[in-house]
């Protein structure tokens, strides 16, 4: 079958209605794309895999036992600003670390403090604001092993990260769309699309129950969702949350980690 332009712009006509009307509600965000080869070096984009880290960097981040936290993913913002369309306050340049705990203790729920989701003791978000293309392998985290609470796969301990620009749009139920639906500004029938979700940065957050924030003053950071290398708990989704005025001055100390599941 041949697909014109045409072709896509009336599917995507027949299964979004008032289309022209829900576009405008986008946002801007970049999907992560995983696959299994292995990253170039530890200076890549990954999911999961050998940290990037200095001696300048002090003490890698560990959890009160001493062990050392799991690097969930890390982003090198250079490859993602390589996407020239890019026009948000993000760090040009710098590696984007997002570390959790994942010892062998179910009760704390991959280390979500949902009381005080900015507690970043069972986790934690680290900017290195320089990357030394010359820096060793961090050998201490060579022999680590995941525990049964990590959210990654044994499969996904090497899974590299490339970066497609795209867009999202509000989920019912979350504070964006509930801000709009009172500006009565949502077509009638926008709780009948289907927003897809997935691995990215920034963007409109996606979630398998509610959302847990009180106000919009906290934004999308990034977003992990199930897929056959990662998931948090029946297909849930786990979100990092920040505030722009953070993001802006690069601090990464209040982020809000959350995680949601069927």
């Amino acid at each position: 079958m041949e697909f014109t332009l045409n072709r896509i712009f009336d599917s995507i006509e027949n299964h979004l209605p008032n289309t022209e009307k829900a576009f405008q509600f986008s946002k801007k965000c970049v999907y992560l794309q995983t696959d299994s080869s292995t990253p170039r070096s530890h200076l890549d984009s990954s999911l999961g895999g050998v940290p990037y880290w200095t001696a300048e960097a002090g003490e890698f981040p560990r959890n009160e036992a001493g062990e050392p936290l799991l690097l969930l993913a890390q982003i090198n913002l250079r490859q993602v600003n390589d996407i020239k369309e890019i026009s948000w306050d993000w760090p040009i340049s710098g590696m984007l670390q997002f570390f959790i705990d994942s010892s062998d203790d179910a009760g704390n729920s991959y280390w979500c403090d949902f009381e005080e989701p900015c507690n970043q003791k069972g986790f934690r978000i680290v900017y290195h604001e320089q990357i030394d293309e010359n820096a060793p392998v961090f050998a201490p985290i060579l022999d680590f092993e995941y525990g049964d609470m990590s959210p990654l796969t044994n499969s996904a301990e090497w899974r590299r990260i490339s970066f497609v620009l795209g867009e999202s749009y509000p989920e019912v139920g979350s504070l964006e769309c509930d801000a709009l639906e009172s500006a009565d500004s949502l077509p009638e029938d926008y709780d009948e699309r289907d927003i897809p979700a997935g691995h990215k940065l920034w963007g409109f957050p996606n979630f398998t129950q509610s959302d847990p924030r009180t106000s919009e003053e906290y934004e999308l950071l990034f977003q992990l969702d199930t897929d056959e290398n990662v998931m948090f708990g029946d297909t849930g989704i786990a979100n990092f949350f920040i505030k722009p005025e953070d993001l802006r001055q690069r601090d990464f100390s209040r982020v809000w980690y959350n995680w949601d599941c069927c």
